[in-house]
């Protein structure tokens, strides 16, 4: 695991950083800071899995700093000296609260819950891959075409135009280069007999046609598919998905 501690007293981070390397070997890098706008470009940098981070400090809170950092999707251990924080940092998601002196014991317990539950993510992930195989396989006579209903009368889109579709609750637009359309089933619906050779699921919201795709990039940490202009994003766990097709 990557990790990262922000701190405004460089002592309590050399502190942390010597024992998180000494007793927790589930975190094979670890760097620190005092400064929080260097924390924010090293985690757009190295997307860390843990941050170890003080609650106190001058500049910006610990609070206001994970604002500034919504799309963290890692684990936040808060780490401070005062409990009464305790309720606040759990109301925003925090994974555990270490108090300052911090105890060996605390802490390799908090990094051993934390690396536990990566690794049941994976296996979550795998299973999904493997669940995704076997649809795939089970697929025979995907459509070439859809209907829709447009402007009072029935629309024929064949599938090779379509540029990708979005998830809007019950609904789907359905965008092509000339248009977009209103469709009343799911994505899971439109997943099931789309050309699995063409379509992803990339983000529980969209449903792309790779052929049409100019390029990937990174935004805010967050990794995007253009198309045809337009920025898909790519959730972290679809990216795993992503790999087993595009080469």
């Amino acid at each position: 695991m990557k990790a990262i501690i922000l701190d405004d007293e460089p002592n309590a981070c050399e502190l942390l950083h010597g024992m998180i390397q000494q007793f927790c070997p589930e975190i094979t890098q670890c760097t620190f800071t005092s400064n929080h706008k260097e924390a924010i470009e090293w985690m757009k940098e190295s997307e860390p899995d843990v941050l170890f981070l003080d609650i106190n400090m001058p500049e910006v809170s610990g609070f206001d700093f994970l604002q500034k950092i919504a799309s963290f999707s890692g684990k936040v251990v808060f780490t401070t000296a005062y409990d009464q924080y305790a309720l606040r940092a759990f109301e925003v998601g925090a994974f555990d609260y270490l108090l300052k002196p911090i105890q060996i014991e605390r802490l390799e317990e908090t990094v051993r819950r934390i690396d536990k539950t990566r690794q049941d993510s994976k296996n979550e992930i795998q299973s999904e891959i493997l669940e995704l195989f076997e649809t795939l396989k089970s697929r025979e006579n995907q459509l070439t075409s859809i209907a829709v209903n447009h402007r009072s009368s029935m629309k024929f889109i064949e599938t090779k135009n379509i540029l990708f579709l979005k998830g809007s609750g019950n609904y789907s637009e359905i965008v092509c280069s000339d248009y977009t359309y209103m469709s009343t089933k799911t994505l899971k619906d439109f997943e099931g007999v789309l050309d699995n050779k063409s379509f992803l699921r990339v983000h529980k919201s969209y449903l792309v046609n790779i052929n049409f795709v100019e390029r990937s990039q990174l935004i805010d940490g967050y990794w995007h598919l253009e198309i045809n202009g337009l920025q898909i994003p790519v959730s972290r766990r679809k990216r795993y998905l992503i790999d087993q097709f595009i080469v």
